[in-house]
């Protein structure tokens, strides 16, 4: 599976994820290389936050796991313009996984036994 260098950042960022070493080096400089070329303060921002410096403390690393991503980037002090943009990083799914289930579904409900539902029914079932 290649994921783009927005889905590295998107686990870069993501603060349930900070302890875990899920990306290797190649996918760090990759989702780095990104945030530069999206905004180079994002580096600062980055480099504050994987060091646990200001104004990353202690306390927001406690939340991580109880808040979502966006909540949690909404109450650190950054410019707002910045937590837009990880925000939208944020938005992109870290994972494949969503939408391979729901090519399997899709595979299951409309097979060759059924294969003349359009695609408006096969939708209604889906979701």
């Amino acid at each position: 599976m290649n994921l783009t260098a927005a889905n590295l950042l998107s686990f870069y960022l993501e603060p349930k994820y900070f302890d875990e070493k899920i990306l290797d080096v190649d996918e760090q400089n990759s989702a780095l290389e990104l945030a530069r070329e999206t905004d180079p303060r994002l580096l600062t921002v980055i480099a504050q936050y994987r060091g646990k410096a200001a104004p990353f403390l202690k306390p927001f690393y406690d939340t991580a796991k109880s808040v979502s991503a966006k909540d949690w980037w909404n109450i650190v002090d950054i410019d707002q313009d910045l937590k837009e943009i990880i925000q939208g990083f944020l938005t992109c799914n870290p994972s494949t996984a969503p939408l391979e289930r729901l090519f399997s579904t899709y595979g299951w409900i409309h097979d060759e036994h059924r294969n003349r539902m359009g695609n408006e029914k096969v939708s209604e079932l889906l979701f």
